[in-house]
Parts: structure tokens; sequence; C-alpha cells
């Protein structure tokens, strides 16, 4: 009733949220995914990690990811108007494109898992944008598939630097020990399927660290959607 009523005073514009034109409703039009499409075909995506150009079933990024950390499923390559979109949603108060991303998560089947975990932010960073834009991901997965959120499984205990512009290496130094599950939550974690929500993958290091630091609590298996993915 609420999600309505926000939805009557403050209506969401109708469009696409990638190449911004008019469509019914708020969603990806059908010319922007038949493009990515294309360009998967074309390119190819790696099976297991979901990044783009690569047609092994598993490349170079995902190689050495541990047995339990099943893989990540990504829906677009992070290029263009891809990028754009995203950068617009994650860092300039447009938190309403969710709902247009999230058809993308209608045109699957639900994952085989027993919780869905947003990739969380630290607090100082979730003060400072407003919001977890991992987390409203999480909550439209959570909606379309009817799976159980926990939000409060995974935490991000230090408030690493960006990870734009650093190498792989450098990723994984920075990640490394910033995630944590509290002590008195981890008997709910034992023997669990999880799903790791983020927006975009580059080089797997961010979510290796969660997957890491869920199946060091005890989660049995992990595997990870995000909008989009890195190309090689």
């Amino acid at each position: 009733m609420w999600r309505r009523l926000l939805e009557i005073i403050f209506p969401n514009p109708s469009m696409c949220v990638l190449c911004e034109k008019r469509t019914d409703g708020l969603n990806i039009c059908d010319d922007c995914l038949a493009r990515w499409q294309r360009f998967a075909a074309a390119e190819g995506q790696c099976r297991r990690c979901g990044q783009f150009g690569s047609r092994a079933p598993v490349c170079d990024t995902c190689r050495d990811w541990p047995a339990y950390y099943l893989g990540n499923t990504a829906f677009l390559p992070y290029t263009d108007t891809v990028r754009e979109a995203i950068l617009r949603f994650k860092y300039h108060n447009e938190p309403w494109r969710v709902e247009g991303f999230a058809a993308l998560f209608a045109r699957c089947p639900a994952a085989q898992v027993d919780a869905i975990v947003p990739v969380p932010l630290h607090k100082a960073r979730l003060r400072e944008r407003g919001y977890n834009q991992s987390l409203l991901l999480a909550r439209e997965l959570s909606r379309v598939w009817q799976l159980p959120l926990h939000d409060d499984w995974l935490l991000r205990v230090i408030n690493t630097r960006h990870q734009v512009g650093l190498s792989k290496t450098e990723r994984e130094r920075n990640v490394s020990q910033a995630f944590a599950v509290p002590e008195k939550l981890r008997p709910q974690l034992q023997g669990k399927r999880v799903l790791l929500v983020d927006d975009v993958m580059t080089t797997g290091s961010t979510l290796l660290a969660c997957a890491r630091a869920l199946h060091k609590a005890g989660v049995k298996q992990v595997q990870s959607v995000t909008l989009a993915s890195a190309i090689r």
C-alpha cells in the first residue's frame, strides 16, 4: 500500500532507463535489449563470471575462484549507455531507476538459493550517498523472485577507497578484509545457499571478498547477480 501511494504521488517517468526513449512504463526497451543481446552474441560472455569478451566456459577472471563461489550472472556489458545509466542510478540521486532495471530480473528464472544478500556499503559511504544501490536492486529481486532478503547478514566493516582506477591486485588488496558477518547471526547462515546482488562486476574482487566472508561464517554456496559486467 505504501509503495502504491508513493507511485501515485511521485510517478516514475515512462521511459527506457538506458536510452531514455519514451516507453510504456519504466523499463528497458526492446531496442536496447536487442542491441546488448547482439553484443553478447558477437563478443561472447564467460559462462561462470559473466564477463563479456570471452567465449571460454571459465576465463582468466574466474579461473581461480573457489568452488563454493558458483559464479555470477550479468545482464549487460558495462559500456556506453549502460555505464551512464548505472552511474546516474548510483551517484546522481536517481534511485527510481531501479524499477526499470528490475525488468531484467523478470526475464530470468529465480535462482535456487535460500536468501538474497546485497553487497553492503560502509555506514560512512551510506550517509554520503543516501542509499545503497545494491540493496535497492536486492529488494526488487526479492520481490520479483519471491525470495527472502537478508540485508543484515553481511557488513562492510572497513571504509575502503573507491575501486575505480585500481589494478586487479590493488582491488583485491583493497577489499580483502572489508566484509564480515555479525557473530550473533552466524547460526542462521549454516549450510545456506546465498545470492549476492551488486550493480557492476569489474574484476570480481568485491564479490569474491563478500563470498569469502559468507563462506567463512558457514554459508555452503554463493552465487551472484549484477546488472552489468566489464568487457575484457
